[in-house]
């Protein structure tokens, strides 16, 4: 809690958005006073959680994608960036071996030259990287994805589950050979990921698939581990749930735009105290950034209730879905777009129409299809709303 009550401290003394607070000597009542941050708060008004002891001009700038639909201008000091990577890079090395300086795999929505964008090329090498273009996944594309891949022989991939799910699916389909022996481990990020999806990604690339849990705003919030937990890393964010089931995040090393009790709409739930060597509290993320409550006859209703519904379905039927979209076509009727997986039986349809029917009277459709398109920002929306309610 040491860290924590100084960049609350910090907070208060420097950032104008938090001067009217008051100090408080006790941590977790000085914690209580902060209000809490949502994403339309922040959008527009980023300079109002500038530190005054930084220089906006000295500070890297990332944005984050927009996928809830509220880009965040998001400033980090040189000091905050290496705090932050310093944590990253430990679990990287914990679970793959790796460093900085080995090859690994990236995909990119945009490239950018000075200031001419080379986005039209699909595959960019720049010394230890191999860049895929993540918005082009046509069939020729992951061809030449796949074989990049096999003569550039990375340590490690970095990417979306949905863009690498259908990279593999395409390898265990064809006939071509591909040597992925040099993978450590490939890392998953930036959308919310099936226990289904790191499988069949781990079965293609033969390699083990951890997922990685964060924010532009903060870096690393959780990392799985080899049994399959979601453990937070309590050095570099303080968390809480809030009675709406969304997570609350204080960064601790963003000294320069300090974010305390941020929600960032993820829906998650605390997981009960069990056995695991590796240490951290454990979460389970319910519902990926998106817009986290629909109306439904007079009722708002969070969408974390199709999530759930495909999980207990898991339950019965493991493996049955390796992709899915939940889209909305009108008032009460629903559509279940989805890419079968090996444990696929009819009856699953059945059984995941049963676990939403418990929460919401719905007309529920089902559509089978190969591929689900990326939005415009490289990720998949697992809900998406379309027409007229």
């Amino acid at each position: 809690m040491y860290n924590l009550k100084n960049l609350l401290i910090h907070a208060i003394e420097t950032v104008p958005f938090y001067n009217d607070l008051e100090l408080l000597n006790d941590v977790n009542e000085f914690y209580e006073i902060f209000p809490e941050i949502k994403r339309n708060n922040l959008s527009g008004s980023e300079t109002l959680f500038l530190s005054s002891k930084f220089r906006i001009e000295d500070l890297t700038l990332h944005t984050t994608s927009g996928s809830t639909g509220i880009p965040i201008r998001c400033y980090k000091s040189n000091t905050d960036l290496i705090r932050m990577g310093r944590h990253l890079w430990k679990e990287r090395n914990k679970h793959g071996k790796v460093n900085p300086r080995d090859k690994y795999v990236t995909f990119f929505i945009r490239r950018y030259n000075k200031d001419k964008s080379v986005n039209n090329q699909n595959v960019i090498i720049n010394k230890n990287n191999l860049s895929l273009n993540l918005l082009d996944l046509s069939l020729k594309n992951i061809k030449d994805y796949c074989r990049a891949i096999h003569f550039f022989q990375p340590k490690w991939i970095f990417g979306p589950p949905s863009a690498l799910n259908y990279i593999s699916r395409y390898i265990l389909q064809s006939n071509e050979k591909y040597d992925f022996s040099s993978l450590k481990f490939i890392e998953l990020t930036g959308e919310f990921c099936l226990k289904e999806q790191q499988d069949y990604i781990s079965l293609a690339f033969d390699t083990k698939v951890t997922n990685m849990y964060g924010s532009k705003e903060t870096w690393l919030i959780a990392y799985s581990c080899p049994n399959g937990h979601l453990h937070l890393c309590e050095d570099n964010v303080y968390c809480e749930i809030n009675n709406n089931n969304e997570l609350l995040l204080t960064g601790l090393n963003n000294y320069s735009m300090p974010l305390i009790k941020y929600n960032i709409g993820d829906s998650v739930e605390w997981v009960a105290e069990t056995e695991c060597t590796f240490s951290g509290r454990m979460i389970n993320i319910l519902a990926g950034r998106s817009s986290s409550y629909i109306r439904v006859k007079g009722r708002f209703v969070s969408i974390a209730v199709f999530f759930l519904a495909l999980n207990d379905t898991h339950r019965t039927f493991p493996g049955a879905f390796i992709q899915f979209q939940i889209q909305r076509t009108g008032e009460e009727n629903f559509k279940f777009l989805f890419i079968r997986g090996k444990g696929f039986k009819e009856e699953a349809l059945i059984k995941y129409e049963e676990n939403i029917k418990k929460e919401l009277d719905i007309q529920l459709n089902f559509e089978e299809t190969d591929f689900i398109n990326l939005g415009k920002n490289g990720k998949l929306s697992y809900f998406i709303e379309i027409g007229e309610k």
